[in-house]
């Protein structure tokens, strides 16, 4: 069983539904209904990512847009879905998290993350 926050497999970790889904269960995802879209969603975005909680925001219902088109900001915000979506489990904060997805990273590729990156 995958630690809490941790997507299970690499298969889920590219389906944009489970990701959704976890990150609702771990209290991470706000919906926001009836924004504009020539300036609210930037604003509202902006704003999130000035608050300490900074979670992913999805907007639906968007005003002027066809039903069913949503816009998701504000993944990459905080730790842990930094951590949800690398795959690490959510412990992990500041230079542990870049350390922990270094090495995720390394791994992936086949690397040692000791040798430092490769570009």
């Amino acid at each position: 069983m995958p630690e809490k926050g941790v997507m299970s497999d690499t298969n889920r970790a590219y389906d944009l539904g489970a990701w959704l889904e976890t990150a609702d269960k771990l209290g991470q995802l706000k919906r926001v209904e009836g924004a504009g879209a020539h300036l609210e969603i930037g604003a509202i975005t902006e704003l999130n990512a000035r608050t300490r909680d900074r979670s992913a925001l999805l907007f639906d219902r968007i005003g002027g847009r066809p039903d069913g088109f949503r816009v998701l900001t504000g993944v990459l915000l905080n730790p842990v879905t930094v951590g949800m979506t690398m795959g690490i489990a959510q412990q992990y904060e500041g230079h542990a998290l870049q350390t922990a997805g270094f090495a995720a990273l390394c791994s992936e590729g086949g690397h040692d993350p000791e040798e430092g990156a490769r570009f």
